[in-house]
Order: structure tokens, then C-alpha cells, then sequence
């Protein structure tokens, strides 16, 4: 069934691509909050290593070392310009 992606899918998509902050999980361009309720909403999933954006290490699990590089960014924020 074709359809158009919604934001959370296109977001999810783009940051395995070019993730600019690991643990920046909701396009707000800072590591927040909001970021760490939408990682603990999955807090041990497994499957598909890097499957959904909370596993952050791409090892197929959500754990202390995703949430490990979410720490590291923690109330970091990126600088973005618009023309």
C-alpha cells in the first residue's frame, strides 16, 4: 500500500542517515526531555540492529549504551541557519 511518510517516519529515516546529535530523537535539533521520554517509551526493544532511532548504537537493542550517547549529548543543541 503506497502512502505519503508521516514526520516521526521521515525523521527516523533521515537521522540513520546523517544523525546530528545522537540521542536527538524528535527534529527539535537539541537533546531534551522530550528526546529522553520518547527513548524510554522503547527502553529494551530488540530487533532489527537500528530499526527505530532509539536503538542510537545500531547493535539491534535499546540499553545503557544507547542511553549512554544520550547522555553525552544531553542539553546540547544545534546552531540552525536558515537563508
Amino acid at each position: 500500500m503506497d502512502r505519503a511518510l508521516n514526520p516521526q517516519e521521515i525523521w527516523g529515516l533521515y537521522s540513520h542517515i546523517v544523525s546530528p546529535r545522537a540521542g536527538e530523537l524528535n527534529a527539535d535539533y537539541k537533546v531534551d526531555l522530550a528526546d529522553l521520554l520518547i527513548f524510554a517509551a522503547q527502553w529494551l526493544w530488540a530487533g532489527l540492529a537500528g530499526g527505530i532511532i532509539e536503538d542510537i548504537v545500531a547493535n539491534g537493542v535499546v540499553d545503557l549504551t544507547d542511553f549512554a550517547r544520550l547522555a553525552n549529548n544531553w542539553r546540547s543543541q544545534l546552531i540552525v541557519y536558515s537563508s
